[in-house]
C-alpha cells in the first residue's frame, strides 16, 4: 500500500487543481469532511470504494444487491461532497483511517 501512495497524492493533487480551474465544485474541494455524518453502512460501501472495489464485489462481501450498493454510494457522495466515487476513495485512502463501522 505504500506503494501507491505516491499515486493517491498525484490523483488528490488533480484533484485540487480541477477544482481550481472550475471542473468540480471547489465548495466540495474545500469542504471539511468527516465520516460522522455517514451510516455504518455507508462507511463499509466507503471502505470498499478505498479498496478499488466495484459495487458488484462490495455487494457480494456485504450480502446485499448491486442497487442497494448504488444507492448508498449516491448517498456517501452527497453527504462528503463529492461528485465521483474516485474522488471518494482517494479521500478515504488520503486520510489512513479505518473507516470500519
Amino acid at each position: 500500500m505504500t506503494r501507491l501512495r505516491p499515486i493517491y497524492k498525484q490523483i488528490e493533487e488533480c484533484i485540487a487543481w480541477a477544482a481550481q480551474q472550475g471542473y468540480i465544485g471547489a465548495e466540495a474541494a474545500a469542504k471539511q469532511r468527516d465520516t460522522a455524518a455517514l451510516t455504518d453502512r455507508e462507511k463499509e460501501i466507503l471502505q470498499g470504494l478505498a479498496q478499488g472495489l466495484s459495487n458488484k464485489l462490495i455487494a457480494r462481501n456485504l450480502d446485499i444487491t448491486e442497487a442497494t450498493v448504488k444507492v448508498h454510494v449516491k448517498n456517501l457522495l452527497k453527504k462528503l461532497g463529492f461528485h465521483s466515487r474516485l474522488e471518494a476513495a482517494v479521500w478515504a485512502v488520503g486520510r489512513g483511517t479505518k473507516l470500519n463501522a
